[in-house]
């Protein structure tokens, strides 16, 4: 069973994940854990969780153990949370990841392990609700391990993937669109601090001149904000010619906590309905029925 998750997880979201031997990674009740060796030590990293959202905290332990034939400096040890390019990591470039916060573990018992002893410490990161999620070409990371000064942190330590989604309110507001609309999703990436989704439109002919919709996505200042940016079509015909003029239209809304929930916290579907209908008959080429 721990074996079949590593592999489920692996071949959706890592492809290359044979290329990378030094970590052996598996998941079970709930808990993801991953090992590293680095002379004269044994890494292990235990995650609480297999997949996260934007704003959630992520935690768990790291133990430490000395394989070695005497004490061994614990200095430089740490677990740290990164961003990189899956292709980069999978070709072990130097400069793959980009480390967007650390945690130098709090290991009581002083700066040196012992020969054949060991340690354990907690650790937890705090997610930002714009944090970057996991998309077909980038993904966060944990690395674990020892970091020697001066030294690209990819080259030396243990790595993690992490499945970071979208908030929950974004998932919601996506099936608005999916029942009620009948968009259907084609790619979802983050950029540049939103996460980035383009939908086909429906069939109907009140949306023939619609070629794609792109949506926007954040939090800013505790509202949900959402940019629409529509790519429209129109044929033109001219005395001896016919063409298709392309353009765009955007529009932008906001949500406080009040309006895209319920006082019970249920997520308001009414209310994003009609806002979002509100938006769509402006690039409507004729009434819907």
């Amino acid at each position: 069973m721990q074996r079949e998750c590593a592999e489920l997880r692996a071949a959706h979201f890592w492809p290359h994940r044979k290329e990378l031997p030094l970590v052996r990674e598996w998941c079970d009740d709930g808990v993801m854990r991953g090992v590293f060796f680095k002379k004269p030590f044994e890494f292990k990293l235990l995650v609480h969780g297999e997949s996260w959202r934007q704003g959630d905290s992520i935690s768990g332990t790291l133990e430490i153990r000395n394989q070695g034939s005497e004490a061994a400096s614990l200095s430089g040890v740490g677990v740290f949370l990164a961003y990189a390019e899956m292709k980069q990591v999978a070709a072990k470039a130097d400069d793959a990841f980009s480390v967007l916060s650390s945690v130098p573990v709090d290991l009581s018992g002083g700066g040196e392990l012992e020969r054949l002893g060991s340690r354990s410490a907690n650790w937890q990161f705090q997610l930002d609700p714009n944090f970057a999620i996991t998309d077909k070409t980038r993904s966060p990371y944990l690395l674990f391990g020892q970091c020697d000064p001066g030294s690209q942190a990819g080259v030396q330590l243990g790595k993690l993937q992490l499945i970071v989604l979208p908030v929950q309110q974004v998932e919601e507001f996506l099936q608005v669109l999916q029942i009620e609309y009948r968009y259907v999703i084609k790619s979802t990436k983050f950029n540049k601090g939103w996460v980035e989704v383009k939908l086909a439109p429906p069939s109907a002919r009140s949306f023939a001149s619609l070629e794609q919709l792109i949506l926007g996505f954040r939090h800013h200042a505790g509202a949900l904000e959402v940019n629409y940016e529509f790519k429209m079509k129109k044929i033109e015909v001219g005395p001896a010619s016919m063409g298709v003029a392309k353009s765009v239209k955007e529009f932008s809304q906001s949500f406080t906590p009040a309006e895209y929930q319920l006082p019970s916290g249920r997520f308001n579907h009414e209310k994003i309905h009609a806002a979002i209908g509100t938006i769509l008959k402006q690039v409507e080429s004729e009434p819907r029925w």
